[in-house]
């Protein structure tokens, strides 16, 4: 113990960075896109997190609709914020054809913008805040659950009072607050994409 020391984290500045790494596998590319972010105790990490859950992070969002149902380009696509105790990153995850990861990335720009620019509709501003808190009154649902939240809770430095917290601001999102959070953090110029696979010209 006299000789434990803290860990010292060190980062990269944002940048537009393209990462490509050419394997055996030339038929398929795996794509993650992304970017380092804050850890869960932010002030912002609530309204990120439903940003992200409208544009990638549910069976309905706009990524699965556009570039699964729609384009037929994946399988699966989905984007996520992941938060640890000194930080977190988002990042945009999916297994393309190689022929068909430009016009994924294409697709994807695409519905970020739009996330940037056009309020979202009311409907669907109420699907996500019922999705998501159906996912948070899942965590308690039995004592094995509950116990695992609040372990989770307790590993985070958090407490009962930034749960409910969290409640409270998934039934005030508003479309403005997606579009004001899509801007303050969707910047691309600020994006790491990393190409796994074949690769196209």
């Amino acid at each position: 113990n006299c000789c434990q020391t803290n860990p010292t984290y060190k980062t990269k500045p944002h940048s537009s960075e393209v990462v490509k790494i050419e394997t055996k596998n030339k038929l398929q590319t795996s794509i993650k896109i992304g970017r380092l972010m804050f850890d869960r105790s932010h002030s912002d990490y609530n309204k990120f997190n439903f940003m992200s859950t409208i544009l990638g992070g549910y069976f309905g969002s706009r990524l699965m609709k556009n570039i699964r149902e729609d384009k037929g380009y994946t399988y699966g696509i989905y984007s996520a914020i992941e938060a640890w105790n000194n930080g977190g990153f988002f990042y945009i995850s999916a297994d393309v054809g190689k022929e068909l990861t430009q016009k994924t990335l294409h697709e994807i720009y695409k519905e970020i913008n739009l996330l940037k620019s056009q309020e979202v509709p009311p409907a669907e501003l109420k699907m996500v805040k019922n999705y998501i808190l159906g996912q948070s009154l899942n965590l308690i649902d039995g004592p094995f659950a509950t116990a695992q939240f609040i372990k989770t809770l307790y590993t985070k430095h958090l407490d009962i009072e930034d749960f409910q917290n969290h409640i409270q601001e998934i039934k005030n999102m508003s479309s403005k607050d997606v579009i004001e959070t899509a801007n303050m953090y969707l910047d691309t110029n600020t994006f790491t994409t990393v190409l796994v696979g074949g690769l196209s010209a």
